[in-house]
């Protein structure tokens, strides 16, 4: 049998650590002594690995792999204008969190606990992006036609626990006679205006563009063999679809928050990329793989020229 790249990097158990190491060295080599530099990287350490968790609770990908995560960290390390510290990375730890909690209301109409809990980490995220509450639609929508757990109750548990975070911020301002937190809700929060390609530089330009392509080509396949994935599996893929979609909406409705909402874009399409990358067939596949991996070198270096 012929050695295969694709197989060796998609099924080794090393491939998490290499790539974790690897965009560790490249994310704090840009300067170790800034003190949110640290921060930015720990909060995407962290996001990295709910990344796996997502993965391995929903059955994302159906081969032992950790390519979903290993994604993740590629995408992040290779778009060099993520790295900096910004008020969206915690929220998209929670987003990422939130859908695994998601996870488990599948075919349960009395998820009741399970909503509140996702929608309060969907409330916390949104305290540090408030754009984040235009995801909301999406996350309804799947949780009635993917997850088929939509019921009254769910629905109110869902909007309780996404104002939960709201109301003890609140509460906290009260107690302390001071309301100027930042968390609060202020005016421009969620600043609505329209996307102009000129805008972004061409780093964003062409990582954008690799973005896109490669959830495009995902899509694709995976539209072409879903049949091949357990019925449980295709519901959970289906949400990161609508999620997707939502975030498309984000990048053309929000071109302020382009750098937020090109990291929730990431984590929503990492499982999906991951997905192709590994379960992807073919008598080319060995040197689409090692081309997907010469992009990658190639954006890492240029997005930081």
């Amino acid at each position: 049998m012929a050695f295969s790249l694709r197989y060796a990097v998609t099924t080794s158990p090393a491939t998490l650590p290499v790539a974790a190491v690897a965009g560790s060295l490249i994310w704090l080599g840009g300067g170790l002594g800034e003190g949110l530099r640290w921060g930015a990287w720990a909060v995407t350490m962290l996001t990295m690995l709910a990344v796996m968790d997502w993965n391995t609770r929903a059955t994302l990908i159906r081969q032992r792999t950790r390519m979903a995560s290993a994604t993740f960290i590629t995408l992040l390390t290779a778009f060099a204008f993520l790295e900096p510290w910004h008020t969206s990375m915690p929220a998209a730890l929670c987003y990422v969190l939130s859908h695994i909690v998601l996870s488990y209301c599948y075919q349960d109409t009395k998820c009741q606990g399970k909503a509140y809990h996702a929608f309060i980490l969907l409330g916390v995220g949104s305290l540090f992006f408030r754009p984040l509450l235009l995801l909301l639609p999406c996350y309804i929508v799947s949780m009635a036609v993917q997850l088929r757990a939509l019921t009254w109750r769910s629905l109110a548990a869902s909007f309780l626990g996404l104002l939960t975070p709201y109301w003890l911020v609140a509460a906290w301002c009260a107690l302390q006679g001071d309301w100027h937190s930042p968390l609060l809700w202020r005016e421009g929060d969620i600043a609505i205006g329209f996307f102009h390609w000129s805008a972004l530089d061409g780093s964003r330009q062409l990582s954008l563009l690799f973005l896109l392509a490669y959830i495009a080509i995902a899509l694709a396949d995976y539209v072409r063999t879903y049949y091949q994935d357990k019925i449980r599996t295709r519901m959970f893929v289906y949400t990161i679809m609508v999620q997707l979609a939502g975030l498309g909406v984000m990048l053309l409705l929000l071109p302020s928050d382009f750098d937020a909402v090109a990291r929730l874009l990431c984590c929503a399409a990492a499982p999906l990329i991951g997905h192709h990358l590994t379960l992807a067939r073919g008598r080319y596949v060995n040197w689409y793989f090692l081309a997907t991996l010469l992009l990658v070198v190639f954006l890492i270096v240029y997005t930081r020229l």
